[in-house]
This record gives C-alpha cells, structure tokens and sequence, in this order.
C-alpha cells in the first residue's frame, strides 16, 4: 500500500499521461451511483476552479467504462481516466471499505509521481 509522499511508478504514467504536469492532483472516485460521486460533482467544479488559479491539473478516476463516462460524467473541462477494474484503485491501496470504517477515520492517500 502506498502511504504519503511515496513516489508512484511510472505505470501511472500509461494512466493519466503525466508527462508536463508540474503539479497533478487525481481524484479516485467511487461508481457514478454513489452517494459521494453525486457530493463529488457538486465539490469538482469549485475545486478546478481553484486549481487553475494554482497551475495544478486534476484528473478524475471512475470506476465506469468509456459508454458510461459519455453518459454519467458531467464535466467538459475536467478530465476523467476510467479504470472499471479497479487497477490504479489497487495499486495505491484503495480497496472496499463500509460506512462504519468511512465515519471513523480518513482514508485519504498522498503520492506523488516524478523525482
């Protein structure tokens, strides 16, 4: 599992083409259903905003396919990577988790990705 200030492997770099990024922030999301993607969707555009000012780029993760990022993901200017297997979910040590565990403590990850 990764932990905070790991550098990520490159594979990620197959992911979300992070070649001149200076400053990156990717967002894993939950299924386009999830009560905390429809929270989500009311947070990004204000979070974008507040990022461009800063020359950081997001990129949103989903656990959705091509067809249902076309259908469910509502926004133009933020760029969005589906990964419906859930490898780069895995890879940084995401796995299902349940309200209880959600509620009591933060599961947020920080990494970073270059030298």
């Amino acid at each position: 599992m990764l932990r905070v200030g790991d550098k990520l492997t490159e594979v990620f770099d197959e992911w979300f083409h992070l070649a001149g990024h200076q400053h990156l922030l990717i967002v894993w999301l939950r299924h386009f259903g999830c009560r905390f993607f429809q929270e989500a969707k009311l947070l990004l555009p204000a979070l974008k905003a507040e990022l461009d000012r800063e020359d950081v780029h997001l990129i949103g993760v989903v656990q959705g396919d091509e067809e249902e990022i076309k259908t469910f993901w509502p926004f133009e200017a933020i760029d969005v990577v589906g990964d419906p297997q859930k490898v780069t979910y895995k890879a940084i040590g995401l796995e299902r988790t349940s309200l209880f565990k959600i509620l009591s403590r933060s599961r947020a990850r920080a990494c970073y990705y270059g030298s």
